[in-house]
């Protein structure tokens, strides 16, 4: 559930409005996942703050 709700923000950041829908750029989850690896490799206890 954490990481979900810390990729929802990471999202949210970048998205914008077009009439009633939200539009994120296509490379949206590589760069998240790209950003939450090179997290996890600077840091092993940033994966700690995930657990349940």
């Amino acid at each position: 559930m954490k990481v979900g709700d810390n990729l929802f923000n990471f999202m949210q950041s970048f998205c914008g409005v077009d009439g009633t829908k939200l539009v994120a750029p296509m490379d949206i989850l590589n760069r998240w996942f790209k950003k939450f690896q090179e997290r996890a490799k600077r840091n092993p206890e940033y994966l700690k703050g995930f657990a349940l």
